[in-house]
């Protein structure tokens, strides 16, 4: 007569899950959910950095008057700096510039749009794939925003003291 051993209840294949200890099951649960967790914190916190990029470049200032290529030409300031940007030419009469991207979606933050400063620019030709525009600013300053190839100027720009270092 021979004898087999018995399988215990340890050896059963369907019982294998079983055989960690307690404490490794809930830590791998919380690393898990830990993991999880982490997804929708960084995307909430480029979010945010790019709305607060997008406030500290917008300001809710007036609109700047637009007016026509006819007018722009008796004002007679001459339109001497030019330079391309986010698929738009730019051109002003007088001072500084300093563009970058900023999100136009304040919600999901995702879709991006150039946007300009000028410290005194006087008159501004925005030239883009909708047509030339043209706005008067005197001596202040200006942001133009450029939504879907849109300018929308607004006579103000949130400028420190060494603003065109950044």
């Amino acid at each position: 007569m021979t004898l087999t051993p018995r399988p215990t209840r340890l050896a059963c294949p369907r019982h294998r899950w079983f055989r960690a200890p307690l404490l490794e099951q809930v830590a791998t649960g919380c690393s898990l959910v830990i993991a999880l967790a982490t997804i929708p914190l960084a995307l909430g916190g480029q979010r945010y950095a790019a709305a607060a990029k997008a406030w500290a470049w917008t300001s809710l200032a007036p609109a700047c008057p637009a007016v026509s290529s006819q007018a722009h030409l008796t004002l007679g300031a001459p339109l001497s700096d030019v330079f391309d940007f986010g698929g738009a030419r730019f051109a002003r009469a007088y001072g500084y510039a300093r563009c970058g991207m900023i999100t136009g979606d304040r919600v999901l933050g995702l879709h991006m749009d150039p946007v300009c400063q000028f410290n005194n620019p006087t008159a501004l030709e925005i030239t883009t794939a909708r047509g030339r525009f043209f706005f008067t600013t005197g001596v202040r300053p200006a942001t133009i925003l450029l939504t879907q190839g849109q300018p929308r100027c607004v006579l103000g720009a949130k400028l420190d003291f060494d603003w065109l270092r950044e």
